[in-house]
């Protein structure tokens, strides 16, 4: 299960520690037996997991596709070959002399981006991993202009202390040295009060221009700049977590509706009729995720309905977008918005068509009734059974026989 391999990856970390602060051999064939069986044991889990994975897939080639499965391929390669495989091979040509194992000691190092697989199991980390990625940008933008900045007061600065001794030639000597002052004390704040302390007990007019200058520096580049900077990676931040979330709806639909799907596509036409796409809808764990991703049901029947009122069978892909589009709450666009008019246009003009319908069949209906009854005479006499029925005749029935009931409508 995920929760032992996730325990075994955190014990292998914590053991790769242990291992370089206490185990002094360069092989594990020559270790502690405690190091040489742990070692032993890690390399059967992780080959066991990586076989029983390799095995899960229906189709054995598409395990090439899966990028977090060839990862742990090559990572449980290199253990094998540091723990089984090249001792075997010294002791197979008979090597004189020790064995050079530096180099699979430095490879060892590679078993802690194991720990990324750690990510798998905390989504917020991954979140925070492509965040960082996505801001590298506008980060890089942010500490150039902070660079920039410590330039541009470290000349001036220099040009107003030059000539000043007591001590502040340490802070402001070279240019150089006023740069690693202003960085260190003025952006990253590590002790500011003691060189300002020292610019205001030495008295002079350079000094008090070099501690004015000093205080806009860092509420230009601590206070401005370094809350601008946690701003765009908060912005950022929130940027990758709405699309980590819809790619996580794309892949539980995938994972149980899109399934569903093929399995009823025979002829492997991808085409989806109606009664089948109610069928799919109806699947417990189906039910599940929809319910999880808040899809609106009215909205998607409507949809459904507007879809195959023009033909008989849909894609899967048109399925999915049609799911996806029904999440109650994805975030309104323009293509929403058309979208919905489409469907408000074709609600409103089906249902003006079924009410004609019914309007002209209730009109069909009252006229042959008219027709039965015969023209009346609305002197009083009776017409002519053989004439037929005039506008005015009409008129006089239904001023003798009242309102007429219109329930049928």
């Amino acid at each position: 299960t995920w929760g032992v391999a996730l325990a075994v990856i955190a014990a292998n970390a914590i053991y790769i520690g242990v291992d370089e602060d206490h185990n002094d051999a360069d092989a594990s064939s020559s270790a502690v037996i405690a190091f040489a069986v742990c070692d032993n044991l890690f390399c059967i889990w992780f080959v066991f997991e990586l076989g029983t994975r390799f095995m899960a897939f229906r189709r054995r080639p598409d395990c090439l596709r899966d990028s977090w499965f060839k990862f742990d391929a090559a990572l449980v390669l290199l253990m094998t070959l540091e723990t089984w495989i090249m001792p075997v091979i010294f002791k197979a040509v008979r090597f004189r002399g020790e064995m050079p194992t530096g180099p699979f000691r430095l490879l060892r190092l590679l078993r802690l981006s194991r720990l990324a697989r750690l990510m798998r199991f905390f989504p917020e980390l991954m979140t925070m991993a492509k965040a960082m990625k996505a801001a590298l940008r506008a980060v890089s933008s942010s500490l150039a202009m902070v660079v920039i900045i410590i330039y541009a007061f470290a000349i001036v600065a220099h040009m107003d202390m030059r000539d000043v001794k007591g001590g502040l030639e340490d802070y402001y000597g070279t240019v150089p040295l006023c740069m690693w002052s202003l960085l260190i004390h003025g952006t990253l704040l590590d002790s500011p009060g003691s060189i300002m302390n020292r610019l205001r007990l030495d008295n002079t007019p350079q000094s008090y221009i070099a501690l004015t200058l000093f205080l806009v520096f860092v509420f230009l580049s601590a206070l401005t700049l370094m809350n601008m900077l946690i701003g765009i990676l908060c912005e950022v931040v929130s940027a990758v977590s709405l699309e980590e979330k819809e790619m996580a709806a794309i892949n539980g639909l995938k994972d149980t509706v899109l399934t569903a799907l093929k399995a009823y596509d025979v002829d492997g036409n991808k085409m989806i009729s109606q009664e089948e796409l109610q069928q799919v809808l109806q699947n417990e764990s189906a039910a599940l995720i929809m319910e999880a991703l808040d899809i609106d049901h009215g909205h998607l029947l409507d949809m459904q309905s507007m879809m195959y009122s023009k033909r008989s069978e849909i894609s899967m892909d048109e399925i999915m977008e049609m799911l996806l589009f029904s999440r109650g709450k994805t975030p309104t666009t323009f293509r929403h918005m058309s979208e919905n008019h489409v469907l408000t246009r074709w609600t409103l003009s089906t249902r003006f068509d079924r009410f004609s319908a019914k309007m002209e069949a209730c009109m069909t209906s009252l006229a042959s009734q008219i027709t039965s009854l015969g023209p009346p005479n609305c002197s009083g006499g009776q017409a002519s059974a053989h004439l037929p029925v005039q506008p005015q005749a009409a008129t006089c029935m239904a001023v003798r026989t009242g309102p007429l009931r219109m329930e049928s409508l």
